[in-house]
C-alpha cells in the first residue's frame, strides 16, 4: 500500500498548508501576531473561497486514497494470479458482477451478449484463470461519505471495528458535490463554516481516511482476499 500512504501524505500536507494560510488571514482571531499582506475587503471575499478549497481538497483525499488502496488490492490479486477458487467469496461475487456488467447490462446489450458473457466467466473459472479487478468495479462517481465506505469495507470483506458517525465526512462530500455541479461558487460553498469548525472537519476526514488505508493496509499485506487452507 505504498502508493496509498504516499497520496495520503501528500495530500494531507497540502490540505494543512492551505489551512494555515487560512488560519493567517486573522479573519475570526489573532494568531501570534502573523498575517498576510492583503487588504481587508480582498481577505473577505478570499476566505470562504479558501475554505471551499479546502472542502474540495478533502473530498479529493478521500476518493483518492480509497481509490488507490483497492487498486493496490485488486493489483495484489492479479500480481499472485490468483483464480477464482482461490478467492474469499466477497471477492468472487464482485469479479463476477464486475464481469457480467461491464459489457453485457449495457443498453444495447443482447440475450446472445449477456449469455456469451456468462459463458465466458464459466469458462475462465473451469480453466482457473487469472482474476483481474480495476477500480471500474467500484463504481465510484462522487458519492463517498463514511456510510458508502463502510459498504465498500463490508463487500470486500475487510474488518471495520469503528462504525462511529462520521457526519463531517458525509458534509464534505455534499459541499463538494455542491461545488462540482455548480449548485454552489466557491464564494458561497463555506461561506459559513467558521475556521473552527473547519479544524474539526480536517481533522474528522483526515484520521478517519488514516484509520480506513490501516484497515486496507492490513488485508493486503495479509492476503485476506485469499482462502486459507
Amino acid at each position: 500500500m505504498t502508493t496509498t500512504i504516499q497520496i495520503f501524505e501528500t495530500r494531507k500536507s497540502e490540505i494543512e498548508l492551505c489551512y494555515s494560510i487560512l488560519v493567517d488571514l486573522k479573519l475570526e482571531e489573532q494568531v501570534r501576531g502573523r498575517t498576510l499582506t492583503i487588504d481587508e475587503a480582498h481577505t473577505e471575499r478570499f476566505a470562504p473561497i479558501l475554505k471551499s478549497n479546502i472542502l474540495l481538497m478533502l473530498y479529493n483525499l478521500v476518493e483518492a486514497c480509497v481509490t488507490t488502496g483497492f487498486v493496490e488490492i485488486y493489483d495484489s490479486i492479479k500480481n499472485n494470479s490468483l483464480s477464482y477458487k482461490e478467492l474469499i467469496e466477497s471477492i468472487r461475487s464482485i469479479w463476477t458482477n464486475y464481469e457480467i456488467g461491464r459489457q453485457s447490462l449495457a443498453a444495447t446489450a443482447t440475450t446472445i451478449t449477456y449469455e456469451k458473457k456468462v459463458q465466458n466467466i464459466i469458462s475462465q473459472v473451469i480453466s482457473d484463470g487469472a482474476i483481474i479487478l480495476t477500480k471500474d468495479a467500484l463504481a465510484i462517481s462522487g458519492n463517498l461519505d463514511a456510510r458508502a465506505i463502510r459498504q465498500l469495507l463490508d463487500s470486500h470483506s475487510i474488518n471495520i471495528t469503528d462504525r462511529s458517525e462520521k457526519h463531517h465526512v458525509l458534509l464534505v462530500k455534499n459541499k463538494r458535490n455542491a461545488l462540482a455541479h455548480g449548485i454552489d461558487s466557491f464564494g458561497e460553498g463555506a461561506r459559513d463554516i467558521s475556521i473552527n469548525q473547519l479544524a474539526e472537519i480536517k481533522d474528522e476526514v483526515i484520521n478517519f481516511v488514516n484509520s480506513v488505508i490501516n484497515y486496507m493496509k492490513s488485508y493486503h499485506d495479509r492476503q485476506d482476499y485469499r482462502i486459507r487452507a
